[in-house]
């Protein structure tokens, strides 16, 4: 298991980052060098797309076919003949997000930080709908 470093809008996971954007429905990956730009079509069925990578309500779409997209509240995984790949924000106040991937993976890198975008956005936009309902709530 591997945990995500945070510098601002920035995860870091080995050589490998997380840029979210100014919005969380828009960011980019990158990783060997190379930059995706990785995007949430979908906050109410989660669903994000970076590269050949898509993550959605029906499955995933993988570089090399089909895998499943499983959702709960503080994880999302991919799924894909017994190999997994598991993000989890863990902690209550001083949140920490991690990665665990077992099996073989083609792409591994970039499905892991497909998810882990995924779960940072959904995260990221729950606090800023609390902020704005508390900052409105006193107004």
């Amino acid at each position: 298991m591997a945990v995500l470093t945070k510098h601002r809008r920035t995860y870091t996971l080995g050589d490998s980052t997380v840029q979210l954007g100014r919005s969380p429905r828009h960011g980019s990956i990158s990783l060997a060098g190379r930059t995706w730009p990785v995007s949430v079509s979908s906050f109410r069925r989660l669903a994000v797309s970076a590269g050949a990578v898509q993550l959605g309500p029906s499955g995933a779409v993988l570089p090399d076919g089909p895998a499943g997209w499983e959702v709960t509240r503080r994880s999302v995984s991919v799924v894909r003949n017994g190999a997994r790949i598991d993000v989890r924000e863990e902690g209550f106040l001083r949140k920490s997000t991690s990665v665990e991937v077992t099996g073989e993976w083609a792409h591994r890198d970039l499905v892991a930080m497909t998810a882990a975008f995924a779960l940072l956005a959904r995260q990221r936009r729950r606090r800023m709908i609390m902020i704005m309902a508390a900052a409105n709530s006193h107004g």
